[in-house]
């Protein structure tokens, strides 16, 4: 059974130029992996949610793109186990089918696309617009274990339905659907924990001591 991975990512708003139409609208963040908590087998709850929103809300009107970058904190990493879905998008305030046409790249540990996937035309409805990379959108698809440094989205919104011609945008997340997940933290967390693990031996020891005694 598949299990579904939600990350709340707080962004800035890095830029909005242009005209209006035709405009690209750039965000980028910075993702505290190890603030998401694990449990149940896989990557669950990130708790990453920001009240209130830490950017204005944003317009995308059809033609426009959205230019989403994620990176995680210091050199963590994400390596999901059987992956079938990787999304990052974000809410909008008007129902609406949204068309839309983007690319997804997975970073290495040095900030390099070493996974990209194909062009990939969807639509998706609601209130929301990001696109969903399945395997199958990969050429070769994703490998039964994957792990990646953060991921680059780039999208482009090629018609929303019922007259709806432009949406106003906020709250971006990160969703994963894989078999399990698990988080690499950086260096600095690893010599945190072992450091919390040695206090607590320790501790331990002293107990056992005493009892003896």
């Amino acid at each position: 059974m598949k299990i579904s991975h939600r990350i709340l990512a707080g962004l800035a708003l890095v830029a909005a130029a242009g005209a209006s139409h035709a405009t690209t609208v750039t965000l980028s963040t910075t993702l505290d992996l190890t603030q998401s908590g694990l449990g149940g087998g896989g990557f669950v709850s990130a708790g990453q949610g920001f009240s209130p929103d830490p950017f204005t809300p944003f317009a995308l009107e059809v033609g426009d793109t959205l230019d989403f970058t994620i990176d995680f904190l210091g050199n963590q990493s994400l390596t999901l186990y059987g992956p079938d879905l990787i999304w990052a998008f974000i809410y909008a305030d008007t129902v609406s089918q949204v068309t839309g046409t983007g690319t997804l790249d997975l970073f290495d540990s040095n900030g390099i696309a070493f996974l990209s996937s194909n062009p990939l035309v969807s639509t998706e409805g609601d209130v929301h617009y990001g696109q969903q990379f399945t395997s199958g959108d990969f050429n070769g698809g994703y490998p039964p274990v994957l792990t990646f440094y953060g991921l680059h989205f780039n999208g482009t919104i090629t018609g929303y339905s019922g007259g709806v011609t432009s949406r106003l945008y906020s709250e971006p997340e990160l969703v994963t659907n894989s078999v399990g997940a698990a988080v690499v933290p950086e260096p600095a967390t690893w010599v945190l924990l072992m450091v919390g693990l040695g206090i607590a031996g320790a501790s331990m020891r002293r107990r056992r001591a005493v009892v003896a005694a």
